[in-house]
Parts: structure tokens; C-alpha cells; sequence
């Protein structure tokens, strides 16, 4: 394959990525560090093939094209590693930061030593981007490199919350007591990213003032007193601390909170995902989470490229048409509400035969439909013996496969896309 195809048909390009990923061997997780590399390639399907090295020995029940039941078997990281490591060192430096980005998550998973020194080099320079450095931080947590206790050190103080934050998770592994002792300083005045992490990080701490300090803002998630953006972080760390302790007060504040949601509105579930997400992960799970496999059915135009199919409605803009509930509606109970233009319909046809999928036009002489496999049909309504209004093309299970966190995050994402595509 001629890689500088790849600028002109980004589709081919993630089909062979998918494929090589499929098939495995150490000359086709070669082939990925290839791409990964290669300057013809767009930086956003370099990142896609190092993010491939990253997966390599996890295996996936769908395929990542198509977002169909069909598994990849897991293959020998080592193949992996073999492969990245010559390049390790290059690519978590690159100068796209997608590209940088993938690299430095994949050494992270791959715990790649020969990237170390890189890796330290972006942690301590503070005019490096906050999301390389904060990445570069967990790689190295993960590889457990001799300098992380000075990194961290120094990170508790960084102007860069993010950074700030993740410090303190690791720092909650080397002293769980220092950690508990900046809670309450954080957790008053701290960002909303940073009283996020650190409501999770107390919450995994294995001392008892732990469950005291998640306890009393519990108490304050019952009277109504806590942001938007903290209540679901609130009520993940409540449960897990109650799991633990099933018959404390703490589990007993978590029944009595459920109880307030009315039977029967989908949406009150959930209502904790409305807010406080994180758009860049929202971004992630929206372009590349098998799970979700948003863009088989949606369009979207992102950075310049435009990928999905045309089954559901183009993304670009839905954040101005419609209001977060309304987002969170479209995940959590697709069936409740369908989009101008993408009514479901099952025809029946004098031939027995049935045609299913969304109304795209109809007039005297046909129907247009286009299927569940992006396949359109015109179906001439003189054929047709019976027809009948479908469900929504949204997969109904769709907040099962994603976590609470996972489903704010689409949600933040999604209100981000206020302009329509080419805007």
C-alpha cells in the first residue's frame, strides 16, 4: 500500500490499520509503527494505528470498522513492544500532538523504559502542552520510574490542574496520609477537574477518615449543596465505599438518595451525567470506542476529517440544536425522542420480503430507506403491502455499554459541537 493514499482516502486507511491490528504478527505491528510514523499520513490516523500497539494484547468482541459482534483475538504484547521500541523514544516526542499523545499512551501500556527519558523530559517542562505532560506522568508511574517521587513533588504545584490533580492520585499510593491531609483544601477551593479527582482518590483510600470525609459530603449531595459537576463523582464514590460496607451509614444515605429519582424517567437515572464531563474523552469515545460505534450511523467533521455514516443525524451542531438533557435523552432513551428525518420504518412488500431502516424521502411513486448497513433503497410504494413505525436506530442497550463517567463525557463532548460542519 502506497501510504500517501492515506490523505486521500481516509476510510482504506483505517480499514488497513483494522486489518493489521486483526491479523497481528510482529510485521504488522511493524507495519502500524510504519504508519504511525510516516509524515504522508494525517496526524489523527497516526495516532490511530500507535493506538493499535496499545491494544494489542487486549483483543476486542467488535470490529472497530463496523462495529459488528466479530472478536479479535488477543495477540503477544511483545510484538508490540518489539515493534515500538525503536520508535518510542521519537514518536512521545512528536510534534502533533495526537500523534505524541498515542505514542506516549502506548509506552505507558507497553511500559516502555527506552521512552523514559523522553517521557521525563515532557513531565518537567512546564511550556510543554498539559495534556503530553500529564500522560507522560502515568507512563512513568506505570514503567515506576526512580524519578517519579520528584515529579510528583513538583507537580502537587504546577500551574497545570490536570497535572495537579493526577500528582495527587499517585501521591495517595506513596502516603495516603499526606494525600487525606490535602483533601479538605482541594475540595473547597480546588477546580471542579481537581475536587473530581479527588473525591475518587479519597474514596480509594484504604484509611477510615476516608469514608468519614466522603460521608460528609454525601450528606451534602442529599441537601441539594454540591455542583452539578461534582454529583456524580459524589455518588460513584459513595457507592464503592458502600459496596465495601454494606450495612453503614453511608450505604444507608445511598438508598435513601436512589429513592428520590421518580420510577419510570429514563433521563432522573442519569442525571448526574448532565455535567461536569470531560469534552476530550467525550471526543475519544465519540471517534474511536468500539462499544459506542457512534460513527457507524453519524457523521462528523472533525479537525478536517469527516468519517461516520448517514443513518442517524450529522453531529456537527448538535449543541446548538439541542440543550443537554436533551443529549443525555438521545443516549440514555433514544426511543423517546427521534430526530426530524430519521423516522424508523418497516415496509412489508407484496414479496414477503421486509425492509427495515430510516425514512429519507417518500413521494407518490417510492419510499427511499436506507438500512442499518448504510444501504439505501428505494422501494416503489405500489410494492409495498404494509408498512408500520420502527424504533429509533440508536441502539436502546447503548448506556449499558459505556460507564456513568463514560456517558458524561459524550454528553460534554457533544455540547461542544455548536457550529455545523465547515463552520
Amino acid at each position: 500500500l502506497d501510504l500517501g493514499q492515506a490523505s486521500r482516502d481516509d476510510a482504506l486507511m483505517r480499514r488497513v490499520i483494522a486489518a493489521n491490528v486483526r491479523l497481528g504478527g510482529p510485521a504488522r505491528a511493524r507495519r502500524l509503527v510504519e504508519i504511525g510514523s510516516s509524515s504522508t499520513v494525517p496526524p489523527a490516523l497516526r495516532a490511530v494505528a500507535i493506538e493499535g500497539l496499545a491494544r494489542w494484547s487486549e483483543g476486542r468482541p467488535r470490529d472497530p470498522i463496523l462495529g459488528v459482534w466479530r472478536p479479535i483475538a488477543p495477540h503477544p504484547r511483545v510484538e508490540a513492544s518489539d515493534a515500538f521500541l525503536p520508535a518510542a523514544a521519537t514518536l512521545v516526542a512528536d510534534d502533533e500532538i495526537d500523534v505524541a499523545l498515542a505514542a506516549i499512551r502506548t509506552a505507558r501500556e507497553l511500559r516502555s523504559v527506552s521512552a523514559a527519558d523522553a517521557l521525563r523530559r515532557i513531565v518537567a517542562e512546564p511550556r510543554i502542552d498539559g495534556k503530553l505532560r500529564l500522560e507522560g506522568l502515568l507512563a512513568l508511574e506505570a514503567i515506576n520510574h526512580a524519578a517519579l517521587p520528584a515529579l510528583v513533588e513538583s507537580a502537587l504545584a504546577d500551574r497545570d490542574e490536570r497535572l495537579r490533580a493526577e500528582a495527587r492520585r499517585i501521591l495517595a499510593r506513596l502516603d495516603p496520609a499526606r494525600l487525606l491531609a490535602l483533601a479538605d483544601d482541594v475540595l473547597d477551593r480546588g477546580s471542579i477537574r481537581e475536587r473530581q479527582s479527588m473525591i475518587d482518590t479519597v474514596a480509594r483510600l484504604e484509611i477510615e477518615d476516608a469514608e468519614a470525609l466522603i460521608t460528609t459530603w454525601t450528606d451534602r449531595l442529599l441537601a441539594g449543596q454540591t455542583p452539578a459537576a461534582l454529583q456524580l463523582d459524589l455518588l460513584l464514590a459513595a457507592r464503592t465505599l458502600a459496596e465495601k460496607n454494606p450495612t453503614s451509614g453511608l450505604a444507608e444515605r445511598m438508598r435513601a438518595y436512589e429513592a428520590t429519582k421518580p420510577d419510570g424517567d429514563a433521563v432522573a437515572r442519569f442525571q448526574e451525567c448532565l455535567e461536569g464531563g470531560d469534552a476530550q474523552e467525550g471526543r475519544r469515545i465519540v471517534m474511536n470506542s468500539t462499544a459506542a460505534a457512534c460513527l457507524r450511523c453519524h457523521v462528523l467533521t472533525d479537525r478536517g476529517l469527516t468519517t461516520g455514516g448517514n443513518v442517524g443525524p450529522v453531529l456537527n451542531g448538535v449543541g446548538s440544536r439541542h440543550d443537554r438533557r436533551t443529549l443525555l435523552e438521545s443516549i440514555v432513551a433514544p426511543n423517546a425522542r427521534i430526530a426530524a428525518g430519521f423516522t424508523s420504518i418497516v415496509l412489508a412488500l407484496a414479496d414477503g420480503t421486509v425492509v427495515a431502516g430510516v425514512l429519507k424521502s417518500e413521494d407518490d411513486k417510492e419510499l427511499i430507506v436506507v438500512t442499518a448497513d448504510a444501504v439505501q433503497i428505494a422501494v416503489p410504494v405500489a410494492d409495498i403491502e404494509d408498512r408500520a413505525a420502527g424504533i429509533s436506530a440508536m441502539p436502546g442497550d447503548l448506556a449499558t455499554k459505556l460507564t456513568l463517567r463514560e456517558v458524561r463525557d459524550v454528553v460534554e463532548f457533544l455540547s461542544t459541537l455548536r457550529a455545523p460542519a465547515g463552520r
